[in-house]
């Protein structure tokens, strides 16, 4: 036998699939640290409902990736002095003076 339902709960269902997370104003009142900290902090989006209808998403910040500015850092490379001794004897030699 299959269950019948309503058009509102195929889209409470679906948007649950979608959009990670469904609740009702009065378990996101009740709940809202939880939600906040399980849910929207590890990247899901939660949709709050009242009587069924979608009123307010709670989605977690992007966070903006700054450019990296390899001409400042190319420019930045060249003007360090070159060291006499290669790194790998120079880690050689703090190894060693570790050692004794």
């Amino acid at each position: 036998m299959q269950k019948t339902v309503s058009v509102a709960e195929a889209k409470t269902h679906l948007s649950d699939i979608l959009l990670n997370k469904t609740v009702s104003v009065a378990e996101a009142k009740t709940h809202l640290s939880d939600i906040l900290l399980n849910k929207v902090v590890a990247g899901f989006d939660v949709m709050i409902t009242h009587w069924g209808q979608p009123i307010a998403r709670i989605i977690p910040v992007k966070k903006t990736l700054k450019p990296i500015p390899f001409e400042e850092l190319a420019a930045f490379r060249a003007s360090q002095p070159l060291s006499p001794t290669s790194s790998l004897a120079h880690l050689q030699a703090l190894r060693e003076e570790a050692r004794y």
